[in-house]
């Protein structure tokens, strides 16, 4: 039974994404997905950093290896489900009620998959190998729905390839640090007003939201990162883990 447990964990994660068309722009937003475990998900996550007998460490502290007993294959896999319902309504550029309708529930049911390796190396040392996808993110709205131009499709995919180390000095102490790849893309939509546009323009014929187009904007990077930690043990029963990535 694990009594006592400390993690301390730093994530930083910046995406800078620009585009213009007319007059028309797009924005998105992140989540920072914990479901790494379904282990961890039975615990609320207590004890991510310290835990015993779950492979996940591996992406969390790598120095907790030390708790992790022979060659080990670990997959999990979590479901998200969420729902994004819009109430209300916007004004066009001529000031009146927008046209369209709620764009339905632009949520889903999101899978989140997770994988590890474990090995030790001697009898000090381990070597690990994580899968994670540590952020994402996805809206999707009907077309032609109220909110078309400020957005119809959000969808943000991270994905972490990790190797780890650790050493355990005795069988109290260990300190452990990772490299991890991450690869990201993006992907976000909106519809752009050309009816406006081309109404402002003196264009016979045409109204705000009588004329529509898409702005699409589509990116992908890869960065280095990593992770160092330590696993403190007062006795058998009670741990303490620090990591900082």
């Amino acid at each position: 039974m694990q009594t006592a447990s400390t993690i301390a964990r730093l994530t930083l994660l910046a995406v800078g994404v620009a585009g213009a068309l007319a007059a028309a722009d797009a924005n998105a937003a992140a989540f920072q997905l914990k479901e790494n475990s379904a282990k961890g998900l039975g615990r609320a996550f207590a004890g991510s950093g310290s835990a015993e007998g779950d492979a996940s460490i591996i992406a969390v502290n790598p120095a907790g290896m030390r708790q992790l007993e022979g060659t080990m294959v670990q997959g999990d896999l979590s479901a998200i489900s969420f729902k994004a319902e819009f109430k209300g309504q916007g004004r066009n550029a001529a000031g009146r009620p927008q046209t369209g309708g709620d764009g339905g529930d632009a949520g889903m049911i999101a899978p989140v998959p997770a994988a590890y390796f474990h090995m030790p190396v001697g009898e000090k040392a381990h070597f690990g190998v994580s899968l994670t996808a540590p952020f994402g993110f996805k809206t999707e709205y009907d077309n032609g729905w109220v909110g078309r131009y400020s957005g119809l499709k959000t969808d943000l995919k991270a994905i972490d390839l990790g190797f780890a180390a650790s050493y355990d000095v005795n069988p109290y102490v260990s300190f452990g640090a990772s490299v991890f790849v991450e690869h990201l893309t993006i992907e976000l939509s909106n519809a752009v007003d050309y009816g406006s546009i081309l109404a402002g323009a003196g264009a016979p014929g045409f109204a705000p939201g009588s004329s529509d187009g898409t702005l699409k904007i589509e990116g992908d990077n890869n960065a280095v990162g990593w992770t160092v930690g330590g696993l403190f043990s007062i006795d058998e029963n009670t741990h303490i883990g620090l990591s900082y990535r």
